[in-house]
């Protein structure tokens, strides 16, 4: 007769006052769970302890997690995160750096009336492809990661078209820069662009209010938006864990 070994689940983490890594294990993936989200909510030993004791006497350890999740999920926004496509772009005429400039100076200002503020600020994101990044939004902290990647599709162009519409190099200072020099083309008429919706580390998810906004905003400049391409609601968020 063949035994087969009961399956475990290990967690590692490090001490806070040793520095050594210590492991743990659990009888199910919800147990784990269930510790690793009781940390993120400072719990201390004891009471985590307390926690998973009552949840294994009484077999409720689903149901225990569910609820810490949705109690975790109020407490941080963080929990869920944006990293999905989102709708194509067709541009009427070319995007230089002046026009890039007025988009993001239109964002800032579409956003800010429309939340009531005026912490939005947007700008070019240091990346290959190119993106308009959320530089700050309310309650924004240094590791808060929130942008909108646009990559031209290789099928809308030739090579030597590809090698035009490359994103130049940004730095910390380009916006003042685009301002004092020569319009420079980042994207050529008639070119379809897709894009990409990221959020992370702490950042709000994307919503259809903000992808409406910045609809208006590409409109002004001149960009239109493939509407069979929208993304759906369901597709802007995702669990961490």
């Amino acid at each position: 007769m063949i035994t087969v070994p009961k399956r475990t689940f290990i967690l590692h983490t490090t001490n806070k006052e040793t520095g050594f890594v210590e492991e743990r294990e659990f009888n199910s993936e919800e147990e784990m769970q269930l510790v690793v989200l009781l940390r993120r909510l400072d719990f201390d030993k004891f009471e985590i302890q307390k926690e998973l004791d009552f949840c294994i006497s009484k077999n409720t350890v689903t149901d225990v997690l569910n609820k810490f999740k949705n109690i975790y999920k109020e407490l941080n926004p963080c929990f869920m995160c944006t990293n999905t496509s989102g709708y194509s772009l067709f541009t009427l005429n070319d995007i230089t750096t002046h026009v890039f400039i007025t988009l993001c100076e239109n964002l800032e200002k579409e956003f800010n009336i429309y939340y009531k503020t005026d912490c939005f600020k947007f700008g070019p994101e240091k990346i290959y492809e190119g993106g308009i990044l959320f530089l700050n939004f309310p309650n924004k902290t240094q590791e808060m990661y929130k942008t909108m990647r646009i990559y031209v599709e290789e099928d809308s162009e030739s090579a030597q078209d590809r090698e035009s519409d490359k994103w130049p190099f940004i730095e910390d200072n380009t916006i003042n820069k685009w301002k004092l020099n020569k319009p420079q083309k980042l994207i050529s008429k008639g070119r379809k662009v897709g894009t990409r919706l990221k959020s992370f580390e702490r950042a709000p998810i994307w919503t259809k209010e903000e992808l409406k906004l910045f609809q208006i905003c590409f409109n002004q400049i001149g960009i239109d938006i493939i509407k069979s391409s929208y993304p759906k609601i369901k597709n802007l968020s995702y669990s961490s864990k």
